[in-house]
């Protein structure tokens, strides 16, 4: 129990504590494998290098002279923001940027997953803030402070137990996280097939454009909609007679011909549709008074939205927002009050971030700079205009109305006048079928994700003071969400066994 496990200060057990080089290293515009760790690159004990700045070697080997950046450091951001962790689990060429602290544990006395999950406890993330500097309009930890942290020390066969309980949790995460990504690139890809690039209407133009027969040109159209070449197609239809019926089907949805409209042209019988025209409602959020804050005496919270709770891939950071009284929520809020379904996109400061409302979000809120867009029919419309909204010409189109003041704004008025291209109903039906069989499995992960980050945020506490013993915290193995033909697949191969 934690009795029994001896405190010591971080520095008695790592065998690295380094500041990083603090001014700014100069980078490059282009690619080199020397990657420079910001702290917006360090966050919920990750360091995620997809978006990072690049150097040349000479600048590496400069700013890497206290030390290098190995497998199994953990990295501290002491400043803007304070108090991210992030785990080094990958052999990169990296160094540090400015205001970031480097970790190396002792590994015959401290597991360095231990020692990550320590940071990431209440425990510690306490004292990160109780060793904040003063005087400073910035909230940071000195670097002195940084080698004065106490961590409880159990013995090092069971550091590694624990961290492993909860190396699996997050691993299961990331994993369900990734494939989510792949879905969700699966989904723009077809999107962009049929209703950006036109791919099988312009398929049937070619054939017909060279003297080719109808036939021939519903054949291009599917091999347009499936990504297959003639010889899959034939082998798809002998082994697949049901499949490649139902991608025949598909592709006699699309017309073979094109039209003039104010936007370009686009499919014979496809029309243009202004959001506001599909829309119950378009309005935006409203922040609370802190008056009013202050002043609510009921002790019952709801979740209370922001931009920044918003990722640029769509998610909604769920244990992350911030919790409002139930009373203000339910009065000058009430205007605001989201629903299931709604689309949330972003119009102040960070512009142009979509999400949509799920069951377990209804009944939050936002603020001004969150709109939401309820549809008449989001059965029909919802992830037609989803997509319509995130994809490059929309997204362009919102930058070219965007009002430069104090604070970057997109009016509600613009955004209710975007165009969404509407195909006929009966595509429209089919690609919903599609869409909607991603959607699913899209949800059902992220749903298991939020257990199991509930459960990770449970156990870390408890297993870190020794609370709880490991026998009674080794968590169950998750079950796998149902999986359709979608599980694997990448891309470029599913466009249509998905669909056909």
């Amino acid at each position: 129990m934690c009795a029994d496990w001896p405190r010591v200060k971080i520095s008695d057990v790592c065998e690295l504590i380094v500041d990083c080089v603090n001014k700014t290293a100069p980078h490059v515009e282009h690619q080199t494998p020397y990657k420079m760790v910001r702290t917006p690159n360090i966050k919920n004990g990750n360091v995620d290098l997809s978006v990072c700045r690049f150097v040349e070697e000479e600048t590496y080997i400069k700013w890497t002279r206290r030390a290098k950046v190995l497998r199994g450091d953990v990295l501290l951001t002491r400043e803007a923001p304070m108090g991210q962790v992030g785990y080094v689990d990958f052999d990169q060429k990296v160094f540090l940027g400015q205001r970031i602290m480097q970790y190396r544990a002792k590994p015959e006395v401290l597991d360095s997953k231990f020692l990550l999950y320590s940071f990431l406890s209440p425990d510690l993330q306490h004292q990160f803030f109780m060793h904040e500097g003063s005087g400073s309009v910035v909230s940071h930890i000195r670097v002195p402070d940084c080698s004065n942290f106490e961590i409880n020390i159990p013995p090092i066969e069971i550091q590694k137990k624990i961290a492993k309980i909860l190396w699996d949790i997050d691993k299961k995460i990331k994993i369900n996280t990734q494939t989510n990504q792949t879905l969700e690139t699966i989904a723009q890809t077809l999107f962009k097939s049929w209703f950006v690039d036109f791919d099988p209407v312009k398929a049937k133009l070619s054939v017909l454009a060279a003297g080719g027969s109808a036939e021939e040109a519903e054949r291009a159209a599917m091999c347009a909609i499936s990504a297959r070449d003639e010889a899959s197609l034939n082998t798809l239809q002998t082994e697949q007679p049901e499949a490649y019926a139902e991608l025949a089907r598909t592709a006699a949805l699309f017309p073979s011909a094109m039209q003039d409209s104010e936007l370009g042209e686009i499919p014979v019988g496809w029309n243009f549709c202004k959001i506001l025209d599909l829309s119950l409602k378009i309005s935006k959020g409203t922040t609370p008074r802190k008056v009013d804050i202050k002043s609510a005496l009921d002790k019952e919270l709801v979740p209370f939205l922001k931009v920044k709770d918003i990722t640029f891939n769509g998610e909604i950071l769920a244990d992350k927002l911030e919790k409002i009284p139930d009373s203000v929520h339910q009065g000058a809020l009430k205007r605001s009050i989201l629903k299931t379904n709604d689309i949330l996109f972003t119009i102040a400061g960070t512009i142009g971030r979509v999400a949509i409302i799920e069951d377990y979000l209804s009944n939050t809120n936002c603020n001004q700079a969150v709109a939401f867009i309820r549809l008449r029919e989001p059965n029909k419309f919802l992830e037609l205009c989803r997509l319509h909204l995130i994809e490059d010409r929309i997204q362009n189109e919102v930058v070219s109305k965007v009002v430069q003041g104090v604070q970057a704004n997109l009016s509600l008025s613009n955004l209710g006048r975007i165009n969404i291209l509407v195909p006929s109903d009966e595509l429209l039906d089919r690609f919903n079928e599609n869409i909607c069989r991603i959607g699913k499995e899209v949800r059902l992960r992220l749903a298991e994700n939020r257990n199991l980050s509930e459960l990770r945020d449970t156990l870390l506490p408890k297993l870190l003071s020794g609370e709880l013993t490991l026998p009674d915290t080794t968590p169950p193995k998750a079950n796998p969400p149902e999986s359709d033909t979608l599980e694997g697949q990448q891309p470029q191969q599913p466009l249509m066994e998905a669909a056909g």
